[in-house]
């Protein structure tokens, strides 16, 4: 199977979004887990136990003379396979299949006016 100019230009654009979006969603689950709940969509991650931020902000509370109830845990989202599957490879695939459709709608309408 060959490709012409534009199928090219959607696979190297479709490798590097899925590049793209699997670096930040890497980035943002090490450095600003918060940013990740944020900016990607919820399926995207799972939410864990944060047993070492809890204890963290016990031991802040304690010192700062606070409440904080032993009732309370901190949760931190956490790496999801199927999430990064879903924000890195279905929108390649739906971009896909909404342009072939696209273009084939377009000609089947262009074969009606020649009729």
């Amino acid at each position: 199977m060959r490709f012409d100019g534009w199928e090219r230009i959607g696979v190297a654009l479709s490798i590097v979004w899925a590049l793209a979006i699997l670096v930040a969603y890497f980035y943002e689950l090490n450095n600003h887990p918060s940013g990740l709940a944020s900016y990607f969509p919820f399926m995207s991650y799972e939410w864990v136990n944060d047993v070492e931020g809890t204890r963290m902000a016990r031991a802040q509370a304690v010192a700062d003379g606070q409440d904080f109830s032993s009732k309370v845990m901190m949760i931190m989202p956490t790496f999801s396979a199927v999430g990064a599957f879903t924000i890195s490879i279905l929108p390649v695939v739906v971009g896909w299949l909404v342009s072939y459709l696209f273009v084939y709608t377009i000609l089947w309408i262009r074969r009606g006016f020649k009729t």
